[in-house]
């Protein structure tokens, strides 16, 4: 369905305006107050005729011409091969005297058809699929349910503002109202207090002798009854120390767990690589003690002194080299051979020492180096661990001090099978819950017994008035258990088709929406909606986790509720295909997401007619910047 023409004769405050409008995307501009809005409108009543709301100005009074003219006007449409003329005049005070004409203007005949039959949508349903106001986007980014809730409305009622799971939990609360116990308002009070008519009127036939003696019996039982709903009200209220004990000993069990596995690695750096790193000291320490005897602590001296001597080796060579030269013309020169011999000889004993030494020096200072790495992650781990055990002992002083706490409520209760044990205490509860439900059972049954007996033991004159009293009962049941059923029926019908929207239409709206709104954000693809709660989240490309749209920007939540808007415009039009018309509705989008916005709808709007209204020029501007697609320009 495309619209291709719109004359407004008179509507609010437009007077004839003639619009054509193209098969993709149409921007609508027109500055505040200039009849935007009224244009909307417009095209709605021709569509669908002038709402008659309640608690609301209808729009029969908020659109009468204010000049006191007759409301009138007609629009043009494509529909398929069929084009369509939609003629509308309305009355201003009765529908009933609206005029409204649909002809065919290819073949000249008149069609009984309605605004719907064109649409394929109802007048709700156009309102909330194709029509998107500014307000519907914007309100998203201010309260974080609202893109929730309006999701979750829409797909399961057609509707922003009716909830089905509102709807569910009604039906739900009535029928458990219906059928529980509380007087005067359930089934089951109701019968109660029919059985205990009945039950008096059978005992009117009885000895008023046997009636007092099971009465005090039955106090009794109704006592301690009460007193059994009490202590399990009372086990209830013990459940959340229960639960926050065990939360506290899966936490002391894990702080135990790194404080084992701290100790294993101190011991293992302690008994290992420490002691076989002391040990290479000790041995590297021992040779240079053995390299220089006495003088240990001298060890820089030392290195100074055979650094002398590889002087010695030098002067020694040049001396035996020249001594053994002079020798064939000096045989005294013979001595001078000798001494560089002896020194040269000294200086090589002495180089290998000095060379060993300083070897030895770098690999303890290496040695040294490493022990202090590992004695600092030793210091470390003592740290961490210490920190874990301090932590373990404050866990253990809150779970004593919880536990004892637990033990004072069940001395105080009176509950004495759980008094004594601190383990698996939810568990020991609910055993404790079923051993007095089993009680209580035991007493009702009692009871029902000894009003069983109540029979034939008052006067007759009460007959006839309870009589009275069980026949205005059974009326009342009637009305009830057909409320009841009703209630049944409509919960599992509702129930069946939400869990089938649910299942068959979330994931083919995810995939939609999905594609759009990578368009319209140029940035986020992967959505996901939980079939549980129909919660919407989306992936962080850069983190690649999901997150909901309000752990992100307001920008980015108005972006995504758009997107699964028109997914969802797209899943529920059927193959008319109507206009998808936006009311302002990137008012409050950024530059770039404005131009992804609109780069978006100029591509879409190849496929379904879109008609964009808007107040501001730099629509306008981003559209002639972008070149792209069919795109009709419209001042207003």
């Amino acid at each position: 369905m495309i619209i291709k023409e719109l004359y407004v004769k008179s509507f609010g405050k437009l007077r004839d305006l003639k619009l054509i409008l193209g098969d993709g995307l149409n921007i609508v501009f027109g500055s505040n107050e200039s009849g935007k809005s009224t244009l909307i409108a417009f095209i709605r009543a021709m569509l669908y005729g002038l709402s008659e709301k309640k608690n609301r100005t209808p729009d029969r009074v908020a659109y009468m011409p204010w000049d006191g003219s007759q409301c009138e006007g007609y629009m043009v449409v494509a529909d398929g091969e069929r084009k369509i003329m939609i003629h509308r005049k309305f009355d201003r005070e009765s529908y009933k005297r609206d005029f409204c004409q649909i002809s065919d203007m290819v073949r000249g005949k008149e069609l009984d058809i309605k605004g719907e039959d064109i649409t394929g949508l109802t007048s709700n349903a156009f309102d909330n699929t194709v029509f998107i106001r500014q307000l519907s986007v914007t309100k998203v980014s201010d309260d974080t349910g609202d893109l929730y809730n309006k999701l979750v409305n829409l797909v399961h009622t057609g509707q922003e503002d009716v909830n089905a799971s509102n709807a569910l939990s009604y039906l739900e609360s009535r029928i458990k109202e219906l059928s529980s116990r509380r007087k005067d308002v359930s089934i089951n009070s109701l019968m109660e207090q029919r059985d205990s008519l009945e039950k008096e009127l059978n005992e009117l036939i009885n000895q008023h002798r046997l009636m007092m003696q099971d009465e005090s019996r039955l106090l009794e039982l109704k006592e301690q009854l009460k007193e059994l709903d009490e202590e399990i009200a009372r086990l209830d209220e013990l459940k959340p120390v229960a639960a926050v004990v065990g939360e506290y000993k899966g936490q002391l069990a894990r702080l135990k767990s790194e404080i084992e596995t701290l100790s294993g690695e101190i011991k293992e750096l302690e008994d290992s690589s420490l002691k076989k790193a002391r040990e290479e000291l000790n041995k590297r320490q021992r040779e240079v003690k053995r390299l220089l005897p006495g003088k240990v602590d001298d060890v820089d001296g030392a290195l100074r002194r055979f650094s002398v001597y590889r002087a010695y080796l030098s002067l020694g060579a040049a001396l035996a080299a020249i001594g053994l030269v002079a020798v064939f013309f000096n045989p005294l020169s013979f001595v001078v051979a000798a001494a560089g011999i002896a020194l040269t000889v000294l200086g090589y004993r002495c180089k290998g020492k000095y060379l060993r030494l300083a070897q030895l020096i770098s690999e303890i200072d290496g040695i040294k180096s490493r022990l202090g790495e590992m004695q600092s992650k030793v210091d470390r781990l003592r740290f961490a661990k210490e920190e874990r055990e301090s932590s373990a002992k404050q866990l253990q002083r809150r779970i004593e001090g919880l536990m004892s706490q637990f033990f004072v409520y069940a001395r105080q209760y009176r509950i004495s099978d759980i008094a004594g044990s601190g383990e698996d205490l939810n568990g020991l509860i609910n055993k404790v819950i079923g051993q007095k439900s089993e009680e209580k059972e035991k007493v009702i049954s009692q009871i029902a017994s000894i009003q069983e007996r109540w029979k034939d033991c008052e006067v007759f004159k009460r007959i006839p008035e309870l009589k009275q009293e069980i026949a205005l009962l059974d009326e009342r049941l009637d009305k009830m258990n057909f409320e009841y059923r009703a209630c049944k029926l409509a919960y599992n019908v509702m129930s069946s088709c939400l869990e089938e929207i649910n299942t068959d239409f979330a994931p083919s709206l995810v995939r939609r929406a999905g594609k759009a709104i990578k368009s319209i954000t140029g940035k986020y693809e992967k959505v996901g909606i939980d079939s549980d709660g129909f919660k919407l989240s989306v992936v962080v490309p850069e983190y690649s986790v999901f997150k909901s749209p309000f752990e992100l920007s307001g920008g980015t939540a108005d972006q995504i509720y758009l997107g699964f808007r028109i997914a969802l415009a797209d899943m529920v039009s059927c193959d008319k295909n109507p206009p998808l018309i936006l009311d302002d509705a990137l008012v409050q989008y950024d530059d770039q997401r404005l131009e992804n916005a609109l780069g978006f709808l100029v591509e879409y709007g190849k496929k379904r007619q879109v008609i964009l209204f808007t107040c501001h020029k730099r629509e306008i501007d981003v559209v002639e910047k972008l070149n792209g697609g069919s795109v009709s320009i419209i001042r207003i």
